[in-house]
């Protein structure tokens, strides 16, 4: 079986690392063509051919080592007059404080702004791709895991669908120090900064145009490669964090390290190969993969009969009664189109959103069931993200239900009444018309209840109000008192019935 899921897990981890390397190329092409664009803005900052007077590559290093903006080209020119004493340094200063040069000066400094401008739009860019692919990984590799779990034992054990809010999480933690959308800026950043350093270091060493050029380009390039060697560690990240939720889904209790066998595998991994790690115990970069940057170990489940035992509870059929059979003829496409078919498990376009609008649809829950409740609202936040991504009308209807009741357009509880004897009720959403307030907050009127609802229910006494409205039915229309506070209903009692005409 070990072989079987060395093989399985080098596959996984292969297809995490494809997915991640194709969002890479996306984003070199974007380094290439910002590269491309900032040398097109500094042409004719630089001379064609290399000045004659400039300063060697160390003493114009030792110069910007000396000021505390070493990208200021200000700070460089304040240093290079306090320390012009060489022939050569007089030289280039007489060069640059020349009135002709002052051009190329502001073109330089202005390329310098645009430059911070431009890198601020490659990581807004560069966080959207590495986003969108981590949540793919996450949910290929989920769903790949307990298929594979399912195929190796033959057991179709029931499973949750894939929780976006867990995704979520991963995707805001900072499990090596920093959260990737820092280490994105952090990236950026330094590139800035570092080209804007060889800029200066250019002007005191004379490069020519073709010389700067060519400095840039290599300066992109690392900014590349930092952000390819990211992708890559952060998708090994979400792709292990995703198959250890598989694992947990299925009761697996221990795992075991899976390190990838060629020449580019690290001492660090090759320490933890085949290593069993308690479940409840696997830490990621510390015992668990990824434990470096660029890493592509996983972990494989251990499975005993126990485990096969836990899973077989979980495989009854609640309508025929028969254990679940898993197809040997269904490849993982098909498998995973059974399951959001048969089952309603989400796909990869409803998991985006549901991962992205994370943060604001648990607000959104929260606000609902704070003015709704929980008898018409879905009772789990997952439920009610399937609700809003999978069902057009019911959604549609629920949104119409909190716009009213937010309002006061609706009644908001069933209400009982007798009526000259007579037993009869209003329904919950009944219509609320003719509305107005006769008591407390919004009238001239005192509340007389008011410290009563406030010692009852809570809330300042000066913000309860009494209200009125008319309700109509079939046959009656009735005049509705109630209590409110913070557009909450309270006490509501009906205080005249009549025949309607």
């Amino acid at each position: 079986m070990s072989n079987y899921w060395r093989n399985r897990q080098a596959e996984h981890i292969q297809r995490a690392m494809e997915i991640a390397e194709a969002s890479s190329q996306e984003l070199a092409k974007l380094y290439q063509k910002s590269c491309y664009y900032f040398n097109e803005q500094i042409q004719g900052v630089f001379d064609k051919y290399r000045k004659k007077h400039s300063l060697s590559e160390a003493e114009a290093k030792a110069l910007l080592n000396d000021l505390t903006d070493p990208t200021s080209y200000d700070q460089m020119l304040k240093r290079l007059k306090a320390g012009a004493k060489g022939e050569e340094r007089k030289e280039l200063l007489k060069e640059l404080e020349a009135p002709a040069y002052r051009y190329r000066i502001n073109k330089l400094q202005d390329s310098q702004k645009n430059l911070d401008v431009m890198m601020r739009e490659v990581y807004k860019r560069e966080k959207e791709v590495n986003t969108l692919t981590y949540i793919d990984v996450a949910y290929d590799s989920y769903f790949n895991s307990i298929y594979n779990l399912h195929e190796r034992t033959s057991i179709a054990f029931s499973f949750e669908n894939i929780d976006p809010e867990v995704t979520d999480k991963l995707l805001n933690s900072k499990w090596s120090g920093k959260n990737y959308s820092e280490r994105i800026w952090d990236n950026t950043q330094n590139l800035a900064d570092s080209v804007k350093e060889e800029m200066l270091m250019g002007v005191l060493t004379g490069k020519s145009e073709k010389q700067m050029a060519d400095t840039i380009v290599e300066k992109f390039a690392v900014g590349a490669y930092n952000s390819r060697r990211l992708i890559c560690t952060e998708s090994d990240f979400i792709s292990n964090a995703l198959d250890m939720e598989a694992y947990r889904e299925a009761d697996i209790e221990m795992v075991r390290f899976c390190a990838v066998h060629d020449m580019k595998t690290s001492p660090i991994c090759q320490t933890h190969d085949h290593s069993t790690i308690p479940l409840d115990k696997a830490v990621q970069g510390v015992n668990v993969p990824p434990l470096h940057p660029n890493c592509r170990s996983s972990t494989e489940p251990v499975i005993n009969k126990a485990i096969e035992a836990k899973m077989k509870r979980r495989v009854r059929d609640p309508v025929t009664g028969k254990d679940k059979i898993v197809s040997a003829n269904q490849n993982y496409q098909k498998w995973l189109r059974n399951q959001q078919k048969e089952y309603g498990k989400d796909t990869v376009e409803i998991f985006r959103k549901k991962v992205l609008n994370a943060k604001k649809d648990r607000e959104q829950f929260n606000r609902y069931k704070s003015v709704i409740g929980g008898i018409e609202l879905p009772e789990t936040f997952a439920k009610f993200q399937d609700l809003k991504y999978n069902d057009g009308k019911d959604w549609k209807d629920l949104k119409l239900l909190y716009k009213a009741t937010n309002n006061g357009w609706i009644l908001h509880k069933h209400l009982d009444y007798v009526w000259q004897g007579e037993q009869g009720f209003i329904p919950t959403g009944a219509a609320l018309m003719n509305t107005h307030i006769i008591a407390g907050k919004g009238s001239d009127k005192t509340l007389r209840a008011a410290k009563r609802l406030s010692e009852k229910y809570g809330g300042n006494i000066d913000n309860w109000s009494k209200k009125v409205a008319k309700v109509t039915s079939d046959k009656y229309i009735f005049d509705v008192h109630w209590y409110e506070h913070d557009k909450h209903q309270y006490e509501p009692k009906v205080k005249l019935r009549k025949d309607r005409d």
